[in-house]
C-alpha cells in the first residue's frame, strides 16, 4: 500500500485555467503536487495538502506576479477556482486514506480480543 500511495500527484495546470475563464497563466505553467507521503486520514496531512495545493494554485494563476488590482483580482479568482478543482480531484485520495484508517482501527479493536458483554 505504501509504494502505491508513494507516487501520488496532481498536476495543476494551464488547461484549467482556461476551463474556469479567468486570464490563464505564462505558457507552459503547472505545478506539480505530491501527496503520497502524507497520512490523508490525518487532520494534520489534510491540512498539508490543502496549503500544498493553495500554494501550487497562486503560483500557476501568477497571483505573486499581479501587480494591478485587476490583474490581482483575476489572479485571486483562479487561484480559488483552481484550488476548489484540486481539492475536488484529491477528494477520492482523502476517503480512500479516511476509509483505510477506520478499517485498520476496527481490525486492531478485533484482533486485540477486545469483547463487548452486556
Amino acid at each position: 500500500m505504501q509504494s502505491h500511495t508513494r507516487h501520488r500527484h496532481l498536476l495543476i495546470g494551464l488547461a484549467l485555467a482556461g476551463l474556469i475563464g479567468v486570464a490563464p497563466p505564462t505558457a507552459g505553467a503547472g505545478e506539480l503536487v505530491p501527496f503520497g507521503d502524507l497520512d490523508l486520514a490525518a487532520p494534520a496531512g489534510r491540512a498539508v495538502l490543502e496549503s500544498r495545493l493553495h500554494t501550487a494554485a497562486a503560483a500557476v494563476c501568477g497571483l505573486a506576479e499581479a501587480r494591478r488590482y485587476a490583474e490581482r483580482q483575476a489572479a485571486k479568482r483562479c487561484t480559488a477556482a483552481t484550488l476548489d478543482w484540486a481539492l475536488d480531484k484529491t477528494r477520492p485520495s482523502v476517503t480512500l486514506a479516511r476509509e483505510r484508517a477506520q478499517s485498520a482501527r476496527e481490525s486492531s479493536l478485533v484482533s486485540s480480543g477486545v469483547s463487548v458483554r452486556k
